[in-house]
């Protein structure tokens, strides 16, 4: 039905950090049966940081595309939380011959899937075996660090797969972490329109990697949830002539995310409270929630929904 890719094409601006965070607050959008699905030809990672075994997963998947289209949710695991997951495996060469094998048949399958596929497919070049999907996603996300020398590459690489395809990819900027330039000058430069503002939240990386608690109001967890809602717009608004008119090129100025990563009660206050996972443990004292050192609970642990509600906020677990 709906495929969103998300890719990088240098550094590591954290493709899978911003999956993993945007399917899970899609789940709180209006989307249908959102499913992350890892594609990242350097290997998985979702499954070692959640101690998930590696089948079923993409593997299976592709084993059972030849037949009658097979029900994605067969072939997922579920995060902490019940966002389903199609994990990759850990290598990077089984991964990648598996790509090249069967990129073509996947992209058509996912494309028709009855589920919102928020793809990770990790860092790409002009010569991605990902190309079939991307042409035929919604959207492509192109998660970048904002420099001159990132932007200059991945406008590069989008151009070349639109040549290679015969078609412009509906592609937009997503910016993670500060960025000293107006959107307008980006846009005026890059040729692309930008989709959101990512804050560049380590706490909140951890937490998505397994090793903390997300709050709800901490940097990554709002900045995701904003461009899910953005998405969710998208979805129901898109034209396929003219996919980005809605988009308001005044919204998210870079000094609105700055502010926004520096809210101390955003990073502080809220981080180390216990959340809806840890209802069922007896709560920690001030020295412990101070603590970095990742326990057992900790290492599986993602929001029920996308974050917490408001309500677990006054202390009551989120349903």
């Amino acid at each position: 039905m709906t495929v969103v890719s998300l890719v990088s094409c240098s550094g590591a601006p954290g493709v899978t950090t911003l999956a993993v965070a945007t399917a899970a607050a899609l789940t709180t959008t209006e989307v249908s049966e959102p499913v992350l699905i890892e594609l990242a030809s350097s290997g998985g990672v979702v499954a070692s940081q959640y101690d998930l075994p590696a089948e079923p997963g993409l593997t299976s998947l592709a084993i059972d595309l030849g037949g009658e289209p097979p029900d994605i949710l067969a072939h997922a695991q579920e995060l902490p939380g019940g966002l389903p997951v199609v994990v990759a495996p850990p290598s990077g060469s089984k991964t990648g011959k598996l790509l090249d094998a069967r990129a073509r048949p996947l992209a058509h399958y996912l494309r028709a899937a009855p589920a919102t596929v928020v793809a990770d497919c990790g860092r790409i070049s002009s010569a991605t075996p990902l190309a079939p999907l991307l042409e035929r996603s919604s959207l492509v996300g192109v998660v970048v660090r904002p420099s001159r020398e990132n932007f200059h590459l991945a406008a590069s690489i989008v151009a070349e797969l639109a040549d290679a395809t015969g078609s412009p990819l509906p592609a937009g900027w997503v910016l993670v972490g500060p960025n000293p330039w107006s959107h307008e000058e980006i846009v005026g430069l890059y040729g692309l329109p930008i989709l959101a503002s990512i804050a560049d939240d380590r706490v909140g990386a951890e937490a998505i990697a397994g090793l903390r608690r997300l709050r709800r109001h901490a940097p990554l967890a709002r900045s995701a949830q904003s461009f899910a809602d953005d998405i969710a717009k998208h979805l129901r608004v898109a034209s396929a002539d003219a996919p980005f008119d809605y988009l308001d090129p005044a919204r998210s100025r870079p000094d609105e995310l700055e502010a926004a990563e520096h809210e101390p009660d955003a990073f502080e206050a809220d981080e180390y409270e216990p959340d809806a996972f840890e209802s069922h443990e007896p709560e920690s004292t001030a020295s412990e929630a101070e603590e970095y050192e990742p326990d057992g609970l900790e290492s599986h642990e993602l929001e029920s929904t996308a974050f917490e509600s408001d309500a677990s906020d006054e202390g009551v677990p989120a349903q």
